[in-house]
């Protein structure tokens, strides 16, 4: 473990204040503003938080210091499956941070061992607490990684020393309710998970590879299971096979902290009525086809996640999918960034950043009807969001800007609607659309776009309401080849050229604009 997160943690608490202890999520988003590039360690602290450690630090002032430490850094090794050096980090680190040791003590008890209690102990998930401790929770509308209690733990270790070699035999000749720890290694593998069990990575991620030529690294065929901290690599390409990396028919599977690619397919598959997976601090990438893929009315959660430079969309959602996409990046794609088209699909995209993609950074498709909200979506070789062929979709309080194309495109048919947005330094108009397309735009913010701020061509109709359209390099608002637009109680003033450009056999209704 690296000390310069446990230095930033000493500088937030000194800036921030103690609360911060009492709101996992924001001191996750203060680790990763101040040493984002330590993922292992940002997620060691943040458990830590959830377990209520630092609480725990504050509160037990009359048990013996030693005492104390290693009774903590045993319930992280017991709960979260942590590492014996990875959970006493942890809990050290915290203890610097609040003034519960000194810069001495911290040396002194980083070499003390822990006391281990026996391992029969049964184990208690991280989200089976009391009422009490869940207070402390900020977001109740987060998953979490639960399972049920687990009975005893197993070693899995490829170069022998653990009680099995291999995941699947381990999987194969444990009972339900098992934790398998994995030890540092390379394991060339197809693994079904067809038990409740915990898959845990006893190691820096890129320490425990799963490598699988015939299917895939992992396919969920149970109600519920963990996997976490493993490095998943599908290399169908090898044999001339084509499979997910991870495929998730069905259940609850929460996969977290892992690295994932696959050669031949899309890195992730979430498919079926009954697939419903939390999917947190992963990285996914590099995929020949999508990075995640939702499919046949899949459900689930995607948290915190990199997802990136995969050959197809980062993020697909089709035929009926309704998926949750929360605080990801997903970026450099060598197509879409996040897709969504087909009977119904929808799903929530909200606090991300979606950029760098060859074709637009959103799109919106046959009847698919997604939500955006606070995203910023930037740095497209197209369209910043493309709605077309009878696309809805809602894009809510999104900062859409220097994209190449339009930062909002719309045409056949596509009818998104735009809120609150800020639509701005683009290299063609800010939003375009043609060839009959529809669309609300409310609130928004719309400027410094070279051509028009809203363009309207091909019969396509637009109703705009209470924006300011200005230091556009042209006009505010152009309306042409038949179509209609109506503006009303907008700030249309300041534009390079006029307020308006418009035609012969166009409607347009102003009321309440300032021009």
């Amino acid at each position: 473990m690296n000390d310069l997160p446990r230095q930033k943690l000493v500088e937030i608490v000194a800036k921030h204040g103690v609360s911060v202890i009492e709101n996992p999520r924001r001191c996750e988003g203060l680790l990763r503003d101040y040493c984002g590039r330590f993922r292992r360690e940002i997620s060691v602290l943040t458990m830590a938080v959830e377990e209520r450690i630092p609480l725990d630090l504050l509160a037990a002032k009359n048990t013996p210091r030693q005492v104390l430490l290693n009774r903590l850094t045993q319930r992280l090794c017991d709960n979260l499956a942590l590492s014996e050096s990875a959970a006493r980090w942890a809990v050290i680190s915290w203890a610097f941070a609040l003034g519960v040791v000194s810069s001495d003590e911290l040396k002194i008890n980083e070499q003390q061992p822990v006391e281990h209690a026996p391992t029969t102990a049964t184990f208690v998930p991280t989200t089976a607490r009391t009422a009490t401790q869940n207070k402390v929770q900020p977001n109740k509308k987060s998953r979490s990684a639960s399972a049920t209690a687990v009975q005893k733990t197993v070693i899995v270790s490829a170069n022998g020393n653990g009680d099995f070699t291999r995941i699947g035999e381990a999987l194969r000749n444990v009972a339900p309710n098992t934790r398998l720890i994995i030890r540092p290694g390379s394991y060339n593998e197809s693994v079904v998970i067809d038990k409740i069990v915990e898959i845990i990575g006893d190691g820096e991620p890129e320490e425990i590879e799963i490598v699988s030529t015939d299917s895939s690294c992992f396919q969920m065929q149970t109600e519920k299971a963990i996997v976490r901290g493993l490095t998943l690599r599908g290399s169908g390409a090898r044999t001339g096979r084509a499979f997910f990396a991870v495929d998730i028919p069905r259940g609850e599977l929460f996969l977290e902290d892992c690295d994932i690619n696959s050669d031949s397919l899309s890195c992730i598959a979430v498919h079926g009525s009954y697939a419903n997976p939390l999917i947190k601090r992963c990285r996914i990438h590099d995929g020949a086809d999508s990075g995640v893929y939702f499919f046949d009315n899949a459900r689930g959660q995607i948290e915190d996640c990199d997802i990136y430079r995969n050959a197809n969309v980062g993020a697909a959602i089709t035929n009926g999918a309704n998926p949750t996409i929360k605080n990801c990046r997903i970026f450099e794609g060598k197509s879409g960034g996040v897709v969504a088209w087909q009977n119904g699909a929808a799903g929530l995209i909200e606090d991300c950043k979606i950029f760098g993609h060859r074709l637009a950074n959103v799109g919106i498709s046959e009847y698919a009807n997604p939500t955006f909200r606070r995203c910023e979506i930037y740095g497209s070789t197209d369209a910043g969001v493309f709605v077309h062929r009878n696309g809805y979709g809602a894009l809510d309080e999104c900062d859409i800007y220097s994209n190449e194309d339009a930062e909002v495109a719309v045409s056949t048919g596509g009818n998104p609607v735009l809120r609150r947005c800020a639509i701005h330094n683009g290299n063609n108009s800010g939003v375009i659309v043609r060839d009959k397309g529809h669309g609300l735009i409310e609130n928004c913010n719309i400027y410094d776009n070279a051509d028009a701020g809203v363009a309207i061509y091909g019969e396509s109709v637009v109703a705009v309401r209470r924006c300011n359209i200005h230091r556009n390099g042209k006009v505010a608002i152009r309306v042409k080849e038949a179509s209609a637009a109506s503006v009303e109680d907008s700030d249309l003033r300041g534009n390079r050229i006029a307020a308006w450009e418009s035609e012969a056999g166009v409607v347009v209704e102003r009321k309440g604009n300032r021009e």
